[in-house]
């Protein structure tokens, strides 16, 4: 699982939450996702780092489309 840090200006994600390939076990990490969507929506700068990570969040945002 990764690390999350967060302040009020900034959101770290260092790694997807669970095995997120596996639709049975992404919804943590679509609720990470969302919630990134928002905080970035209000100002907040968002940090994704790893592929992993990446690839999650970018799944996510292609359902929602």
């Amino acid at each position: 699982m990764g690390k999350k840090q967060h302040s009020k200006d900034r959101m770290f994600i260092t790694g997807p939450m669970g095995g997120f390939e596996f639709e049975k076990f992404a919804v943590g990490t679509e609720a990470i996702a969302k919630k990134l969507a928002e905080l970035s929506g209000k100002g907040v700068t968002t940090i994704i780092g790893g592929g992993d990570s990446v690839a999650a969040i970018e799944k996510n945002r292609e359902s929602s489309l």
